[in-house]
């Protein structure tokens, strides 16, 4: 791919956040309230939306589900 393909996906993207209407959910960083995992989900990936998919899951200090439903590829065979 050229530059300017990245260049206009990242211009499309910018424009997408700047539309995205404000935030009211789970809130966007840590935190010990309580909140339906859906709830959490969606909170998840508008970060991920805002703040880009590379090291989402540590950057961000939120709830997701590949913390729990996530089973590392060198341990999956042991699983029986």
């Amino acid at each position: 791919m050229s530059q300017a393909t990245f260049d206009i996906d990242a211009l499309i993207l910018e424009a997408d956040r700047e539309a995205a209407p404000v935030w009211d959910g789970a809130p966007l960083h840590y935190h010990e309230d309580p909140y339906r995992p859906e709830e959490l989900d969606a909170a998840f990936a508008r970060w991920k939306f805002e703040n880009g998919k590379f090291g989402c899951i540590p950057d961000s200090h939120m709830w997701n589900r590949s913390m729990f439903n996530h089973v590392p590829s060198d341990r999956a065979q042991l699983r029986g």
